[in-house]
């Protein structure tokens, strides 16, 4: 499953990386809002990958030092195992510890909201491309979800319109969340669902997040990141869910 799915992304214009299990030291909680103490941490300033999705920002980050900020764009994508010190509530399928294919879209701001529509739309088609292999297509689910705040409600109506006509056959939504709860990401973020059983589980998310600005000092860079969890769709396949 994850063969396949790099596969599928690399088709699509990602790059794949091979990261490591150790990852620096307090990346999750400074780059993203993690608490530490849901993190194993080892030795010399390290600790265990819980989100593979920083690092791609870290990598992606230093090539976008190295280009000069220019305009190209750079999507990078992993399959990583995280491993999590945190309690989970008694959910059949759901474990602490996890395998994810993760992404990493980054570049520079081309206005009118450009990078936003088709680094979103490069995801979404690869996901919803994927899960055609697994489940039935009728039965994914993509929700657009605004962050209440200045400026989201016309970038999520704009990118709403743009994708609608570019994902034909999915069924894609729009609702408006607080920001407050989702203060992960910035301005939109997305969920990947699937009906199974008749119940929605959730197998995918992702977001623009404030990260490269945050990394380069640049305020002209913009980031998007996605994940979805290969171990728990594998789980639902074989009946474990």
């Amino acid at each position: 499953a994850e063969l396949s799915l790099l596969q599928l992304a690399t088709r699509s214009g990602f790059t794949p990386l091979e990261l490591s299990p150790l990852a620096p030291l307090g990346n999750c909680s400074a780059l993203a809002l993690v608490d530490q103490n849901k993190i194993v941490s080892a030795l010399r300033g390290t600790e265990i990958v819980a989100d593979a999705t920083n690092l791609l920002a870290l990598e992606v980050c230093t090539r976008r030092k190295t280009s000069g900020f220019d305009f190209s764009v750079i999507h990078l994508a992993t399959v990583q195992r995280h491993v999590r010190a945190q309690a989970l509530p008694p959910v059949k399928g759901f474990t602490a510890h996890f395998k994810i294919f993760c992404a990493v879209t980054a570049g520079r701001d081309t206005g009118n909201f450009g990078f936003e529509e088709e680094s979103l739309l490069r995801h979404l088609t690869l996901y919803n491309d994927y899960l055609k292999e697994f489940v039935e297509p009728a039965s994914v689910k993509i929700i657009l979800k605004i962050l209440e705040g200045a400026g989201s409600q016309l970038l999520s109506e704009r990118i709403f319109n743009f994708l609608q006509p570019r994902l034909p056959g999915v069924s894609l939504s729009l609702i408006t969340v607080p920001h407050d709860e989702h203060r992960y990401y910035q301005h939109l973020r997305f969920s990947v669902n699937v009906i199974h059983n008749r119940q929605e589980i959730n197998l995918g998310d992702g977001g623009f997040v404030d990260w490269a600005r945050k990394l380069t000092s640049n305020h002209k860079e913009r980031m998007l990141t996605s994940g979805l969890g290969l171990e728990l769709l594998l789980k639902m396949r074989n009946g474990l869910i």
